[in-house]
């Protein structure tokens, strides 16, 4: 009777044994289930053995770990919880380095309360923006930072995208110095061509002036298109040196009135304005910061178009301001015969110049030329011309 007690006993107790290891398995099977296992560990009698899950979520996985850009999970105090080969590659260190460091160990220190920002807003919701990461060898990168909160269980950070944008520096880098190379080879052209051109231009007047009508016809034909030709040379020399000399501005940007300026161009222009018989009106005009001096010569460009250009009726012309994302759109608009607008987007292109048209128009398009070089100095404001 002993002996089978005893092993009914050790029945039971196995049985137990095994609910508790069926109960333990159901548990981890319900765990795979739901996405919160990554591995299994199985004890064997030599070694431990790791097996990896390969769920629905390895797919993405695979893609965060081989995409070009740097992917970085933080902690709310900025502690990298994970990233991905991209970032160590970005700031030159060990993967394994990376996880358990400080986000603010690779920031520039200049970038550093910028960085901060940005992360206590991606902590909110959403932000972005441009900083300049630090190798330990002290190589700066040039990066831009994608943010978003995260919120798992009891973890409160961020996840965050980062894109090396080096490259797009340098090309625009050696688009800026192209560029101001440009500007100064127009504006030593443009200035050193004047005097010979003056010269070539009185010696032709003067055999107009001293010769013309003593030569058959033909030659007084000839000596007009000398002279036309050479003022209109004179003309479109003037035009790029005015052209260049906006890039070469050095006065600084300072609270601009803007209704003060419509003023002082329609004193400057008040007998066009009388001879036209035209009606300038504006509504709210807003205080920017800008050049004064080119931000007169950018509104006088636009209404001489428009006293210049006109119909049969009397000029009108209304200038209007609106906010619009940050910045000042400010309209002028005219009843005049316009441009036609299949011809909008060719006006400042080569070959379209070439023709009659742009002889038609090239006074309002060097104007608006001009006036378009002016609008890229200033940050703060846009200004819409009608066509």
């Amino acid at each position: 009777m002993a002996t089978a007690q005893k092993t009914r006993r050790e029945l039971v107790r196995e049985i137990e044994a095994l609910q508790a290891r069926l109960a333990e398995a159901e548990e981890t099977l319900d765990a795979i289930r739901n996405g919160e296992v990554d591995a299994l560990v199985i004890s064997r009698a030599a070694v431990d053995q790791v097996f990896t899950l390969k769920g629905a979520d390895h797919p993405y996985r695979v893609l965060i770990e081989t995409i070009n850009e740097g992917a970085v999970t933080l902690m709310a105090a900025g502690t990298i919880l994970y990233s991905n080969h991209r970032f160590a590659e970005l700031v030159a260190t060990p993967l394994e380095q990376t996880i358990g460091a400080t986000f603010q160990r690779f920031v520039a220190p200049a970038d550093r309360p910028a960085f901060e920002a940005l992360l206590e807003q991606g902590h909110q919701d959403r932000s972005s923006g441009e900083i300049v990461l630090q190798t330990r060898a002290g190589k700066h990168v040039s990066t831009r930072l994608s943010m978003r909160a995260l919120e798992l269980d009891a973890l409160h950070g961020v996840c965050m995208v980062v894109t090396d944008i080096s490259q797009q520096k340098r090309i625009v880098e050696a688009l800026h110095r192209s560029n101001a190379d440009l500007e100064q080879f127009a504006y030593i052209a443009s200035h050193d061509l004047q005097e010979p051109l003056r010269m070539v231009t009185s010696y032709v007047q003067l055999l107009q002036h001293r010769y013309q009508g003593q030569l058959d016809a033909k030659a007084d034909m000839f000596i007009g298109y000398a002279v036309d030709g050479a003022a209109r040379m004179q003309t479109l020399i003037q035009d790029l040196l005015a052209y260049s000399r906006v890039g070469h501005a050095n006065e600084a940007f300072a609270p601009t009135d803007c209704a003060c300026v419509l003023e002082q161009v329609q004193a400057n222009l008040a007998a066009m304005i009388a001879d036209a018989h035209a009606t300038i009106t504006a509504g709210p005009l807003p205080t920017v910061p800008a050049d004064a001096g080119q931000l007169v010569q950018l509104f006088q460009n636009l209404i001489i178009n428009g006293l210049k250009y006109r119909g049969e009726s009397p000029p009108r012309m209304h200038v209007s301001a609106e906010r619009q994302n940050g910045m000042w759109r400010i309209a002028v608009k005219d009843n005049g015969e316009g441009i036609p607008r299949p011809e909008h987007r060719r006006i400042f292109e080569h070959r379209w110049r070439q023709q009659q048209r742009w002889r038609q128009h090239r006074g309002r398009i060097q104007r608006r030329s001009l006036s378009s070089q002016i609008c890229q100095r200033s940050e703060r404001c846009l200004v819409q011309v009608r066509f």
